[in-house]
């Protein structure tokens, strides 16, 4: 009997250790990382979007955790490289492991620095919002990644209101996780994108290595993760070659002009030209059924565009790739009676009457 009970402890202890081993060590409620600027985070599911496309067999999706380690953070920091007169970016993920809400959460990020060498330009953080994508893409099946969450908008951190003591008489939705203002369903992460301009002048960005810190504070607790850059001794061409552009009617048009040369400049500094062919001449009719056009407020409008004033510091463009530049491509407003019936402008009639030699009625 007294074997036998020896036998039933020593069986109950290597079970207990057993299985205090096969036990998973407890997560912190919250957590930081960081995921390079080339892939997205379902902020959901807490799965790399990219890691869906599976449409060749010899690149089907791994089962790494990115939020572990990944090509720029090792778990411990994040390494990056860069020339002068361009961005880098990468992303803050701020990870929930609790079942409760944090809140009060706020973001800083120090100037990078070389000993006494300090960037000028501070980086610029953005709150990533998502979009729920419900419907895989038609068109091209195979190239479509799904459904999920998708990171969309930007907001820039400067307009999130992550301290609510600093605000008095109106309402206010501090920054939280889950996100109240997005309202993504099951939301695990919040994402903070970082920008950083590494200035085009030698003398202002010399090569070798800098470092910076990304923290998140949550209440009297505050995490962070090192940032190291090394910048190469090399500049980016201030000029834009590849021309890449967005074309999107009335988009700009419509605007007031001082928030349409914030989106010309936020896209200079991302080497991007927008397209907008619905900027027109004043057009009157005259006596005889004569036409005229007057651009006068055409060129007052766009003429600093042309001649790239638009984008110098007497405009407000302090930094920013394309610096003094003007604009890569502008579609003319005039064009022709076009396909499904659609009208040309000036708007003349048919394209039987456009290709008529006689005088315009």
């Amino acid at each position: 009997m007294k074997n036998c009970c020896l036998t039933c402890l020593a069986l109950l202890l290597i079970f207990s250790c057993s299985s205090a081993k096969q036990e998973s060590p407890k997560l912190p409620e919250w957590e930081i990382s960081i995921l390079p600027s080339s892939v997205r985070l379902d902020p959901s599911s807490n799965k790399i979007i990219e890691h869906q496309f599976d449409a060749v067999d010899s690149h089907k999706p791994t089962g790494e955790n990115l939020l572990q380690q990944n090509w720029v953070y090792d778990g411990n920091k994040a390494s990056l490289l860069s020339a002068r007169g361009e961005y880098f970016s990468f992303q803050l993920v701020l990870t929930n492991n609790s079942n409760k809400p944090i809140k009060g959460i706020q973001v800083g990020m120090e100037k990078f620095r070389n000993g006494d060498a300090i960037f000028d330009v501070e980086p610029e953080l953005f709150l990533e919002w998502a979009v729920e994508v419900k419907s895989p893409s038609t068109g091209y099946p195979k190239a479509s990644l799904g459904r999920a969450w998708y990171p969309d908008a930007l907001i820039p951190y400067a307009n999130i209101q992550d301290d609510s003591t600093e605000v008095n008489w109106r309402w206010v939705y501090p920054l939280e996780l889950p996100d109240f203002n997005n309202r993504i369903d099951n939301q695990r992460s919040l994402i903070i994108w970082v920008d950083q301009y590494v200035p085009f002048d030698r003398s202002a960005a010399l090569p070798g290595d800098y470092t910076s810190i990304i923290s998140v504070r949550v209440g009297a607790e505050t995490k962070s993760i090192p940032i190291e850059l090394h910048i190469w001794d090399f500049a980016i061409p201030n000029e834009n070659t590849f021309r890449a552009s967005l074309q999107h009617e009335g988009f700009l048009s419509g605007m007031d002009e001082h928030h349409e040369l914030e989106i010309y400049q936020l896209f200079k500094r991302n080497r991007i030209s927008l397209m907008d062919p619905t900027y027109k001449p004043v057009l009157k009719e005259t006596e005889g059924g004569k036409i005229d056009f007057s651009w006068e407020i055409f060129d007052n409008r766009m003429s600093k565009y042309f001649t790239g004033q638009a984008f110098t510091a007497e405009s407000g463009y302090l930094f920013g790739p394309g610096y003094g530049e003007p604009i890569e491509t502008f579609i003319l407003p005039f064009n022709v009676y076009g396909k499904h019936g659609r009208h040309g402008w000036p708007d003349i009639g048919t394209l039987e009457t456009e290709r008529d030699p006689g005088p315009i009625k």
